[in-house]
This record gives C-alpha cells, sequence and structure tokens, in this order.
C-alpha cells in the first residue's frame, strides 16, 4: 500500500516546476543577462599593446568583451572569427579580448603564431569574476549607454556578432 505524503508531493512538484521554467528559458534563449538593465560593471587593465584601458572609455559604441585564454580549445578556434569581426566593425562597436588565466608570455605568442590584431587586456581574472564568468569563451555585448545587452557563453562567429551589434545599433 502506497502511502500519500503531502510534503514530498509539493516538493518535488516544486522542484519540477523549476526545471520547466529553466529548460523554457533555454530554449527560448534567454538569460538574466539578456534583460539586465544594470551598468556593466567597469573594470582596466594593461593591453598587450602597453596602453591602459578602461570599458567605461568605450561608452557611446557598444562593445563586444570576449573572455579567452591561449590554452582553451574553444577559444583557439573562435579567435580568427572575433579577428574578422574586429577588422570589419571598428567603425560601429568595439572588440576588448581579456585574458584569462594565461601567462603574457602564451598569449603574445598565440597572438602572433595566429597573426591576430585586436586589442587584448592581461590579468582579466578580475574583469572575469565581475562578470560571473565560468566558462570560456564567453562574450558579452555591451550596448552604447553601457548596459549588458547579451552574454554568449561558447565559441562565436564574426556574422553572429555582426548580427548582435546590428540588433543594438538601429
Amino acid at each position: 500500500m502506497m502511502v500519500y505524503r503531502p510534503r514530498k508531493a509539493v516538493a518535488l512538484a516544486l522542484a519540477l516546476g523549476a526545471i520547466l521554467i529553466a529548460a523554457a528559458l533555454a530554449l527560448a534563449g534567454c538569460s538574466a543577462a539578456d534583460v539586465n538593465e544594470d551598468l556593466a560593471p567597469d573594470f582596466s587593465g594593461v593591453t598587450l599593446a602597453g596602453t591602459q584601458e578602461s570599458l567605461s572609455d568605450f561608452r557611446g559604441k557598444p562593445v563586444a568583451v570576449v573572455f579567452m585564454a591561449s590554452w582553451c580549445g574553444p577559444c583557439r578556434e573562435e579567435a580568427p572569427e572575433i579577428d574578422q569581426f574586429y577588422k570589419d566593425n571598428q567603425d560601429r562597436a568595439m572588440l576588448l579580448a581579456v585574458d584569462v588565466s594565461d601567462t603574457e608570455e602564451d598569449i603574445r605568442a598565440f597572438m602572433a603564431d595566429n597573426g591576430l590584431s585586436f586589442p587584448l587586456m592581461l590579468d582579466g581574472d578580475s574583469a572575469a569574476n565581475a562578470y560571473g564568468v565560468t566558462a570560456i569563451p564567453t562574450t558579452v555585448i555591451i550596448d552604447a549607454e553601457g548596459r549588458i545587452a547579451q552574454r554568449l557563453i561558447g565559441g562565436t562567429t564574426a556574422a553572429k556578432l555582426s548580427l548582435v551589434i546590428d540588433g543594438l545599433t538601429r
């Protein structure tokens, strides 16, 4: 004979409801970052070119902030796409790559070996923490007013980045 336990039934129903909501949001391509009206956390650091940069320096244009590392396979695959986006869109958007967990020597070699020209900030662990980055590559798109517009986790393409920027510049 089965005994009915209302507390367990309620807990199970709540858990299933939460799972269904999370699945629906994932299928719809939504995330908390998609509806965030807060300003993106500002950060600053030194680029490979030796210049001091701050995210807030780019206010007025959308910015794609790419968190990456030379040892990350998907980052290595997307790097030429990121470089193409940077070259093709400098007039309407900014791109700033942020290196996570590399030595300066390793990331310099990676950039040189692959002929990459996009700006890359060193020592990006604190910026990655501020943005809650738990996987790389992660690209955070920030609108011209400095708000997080979209978060792309995993490798991306120049075409996808252009589409996102198109949606922000219309």
